[in-house]
């Protein structure tokens, strides 16, 4: 079958057309319809394959090579540039930040930051949580599902997880000991199944430290693909940190790097004193320090949420002690241009952790 007759059964089987429909239209008969589309079915799972073992030969390439150009690639992997491209384009698929410079192509570490845009109503409660750590020996599930109801209460209607979801993978030593899911898999379906789910309510997702650890082993989001099983009442926002633009009002979401510190507002004062004044935002919402300060500077209100982790081995080394729980914001008042003119803050602390809350 020539590639102009395969275009025409991709369409016509895409447009649903029956098998004798096909076989008058290219005029062939029904036999050699079935034998082409099981032989162009097989073609397409095989470049699929060859594509994606393209893509993991230029991903572990550019992390050793850290920057190469087409040519080289093409040269010491046996493919031809074409080959390069298209893998370069499925790694793109798959998230990977892949970046042309003046030298060549490279993997960028830093995600893409996104913004959104959501639109409140007076009265409105938005609910945000932090460092759910599913996998993990200390989570605080049965606190996680109070804090949902507690929403329920409340009428939210949209929750902000500000990331490490899950426990993740090899994040210190002896992490594995802690954890009663291991792995992507483990971690991944016990999430699906056992993650709040409260009609009405969705849950918007950014990715933190812990969740990318599967990422830097085989390039594998674990959010993406939990909102993706999750697609009624979860949405992915991407890794690190998202804008949201709450009317006229800008929330910058992020889960920061850097461990906790003993005066728990060190840190967000320090992230916001480094901020360009270009990219202030009105509010700072920050997951990763486990803890819960509020206070404004430089014109930046800034918020850690808590976390639903209770002190693991690495914490009690450290000498840090978490604080478990959630926030709500509410919208008082918002202008019809979608400027907000007052808001509400309301905080609800666990401060009895629970044991084997899984």
């Amino acid at each position: 079958m020539i590639t102009k007759d395969k275009q025409v059964l991709q369409t016509l089987l895409e447009h649903g057309a029956d098998l004798d429909t096909i076989a008058s239209t290219l005029g062939i008969s029904r036999s050699q319809v079935e034998a082409a589309i099981k032989k162009y079915a097989l073609e397409r799972v095989h470049k699929k394959e060859k594509l994606a073992s393209i893509a993991d030969k230029l991903f572990e390439f550019l992390k050793r090579a850290k920057v190469a150009s087409a040519d080289t690639m093409a040269a010491k992997l046996n493919l031809t540039k074409h080959e390069i491209y298209e893998g370069l384009e499925t790694l793109e698929s798959r998230d990977v930040q892949v970046e042309k410079t003046r030298t060549g192509w490279m993997i960028s570490e830093s995600p893409k930051e996104l913004t959104y845009n959501y639109k409140p109503t007076p009265g409105e409660w938005i609910g945000f949580v932090s460092d759910s750590h599913l996998g993990s020996h200390q989570q605080q599930l049965t606190h996680l599902n109070s804090t949902y109801d507690w929403f329920v209460s409340n009428a939210v209607k949209t929750v902000y997880h500000l990331g490490d979801v899950f426990d993740g993978n090899g994040m210190y030593r002896g992490q594995h000991w802690e954890q009663f899911a291991q792995g992507f898999d483990d971690q991944l379906q016990y999430g699906v199944k056992y993650y709040p789910k409260r009609p009405g309510i969705v849950t918007k997702i950014i990715a933190g430290n812990h969740d990318q650890s599967f990422y830097k082993i085989n390039q594998s989001d674990i959010v993406k693909e939990f909102c993706h099983r999750r697609p009624d009442d979860t949405e992915y926002l991407g890794r690190d940190a998202a804008t949201v633009n709450f009317g006229k009002l800008k929330f910058y979401l992020v889960h920061p790097k850097g461990g906790m510190s003993y005066a728990k507002s060190y840190r967000p004062q320090k992230f916001i004193e480094g901020l360009a004044t270009e990219y202030k935002p009105n509010v700072i919402l920050f997951g990763h320090w486990h803890g819960y300060v509020n206070f404004p500077a430089r014109n930046v209100e800034a918020l850690m949420v808590p976390c639903f982790q209770s002190q693991t081995s690495f914490l009690k080394t450290l000498g840090l002690e978490p604080l478990i729980g959630a926030v709500m914001i509410k919208f008082d008042e918002v202008d019809l241009s979608g400027t907000v003119k007052d808001w509400g803050l309301r905080r609800r602390t666990y401060f009895v952790p629970r044991t084997h809350d899984y």
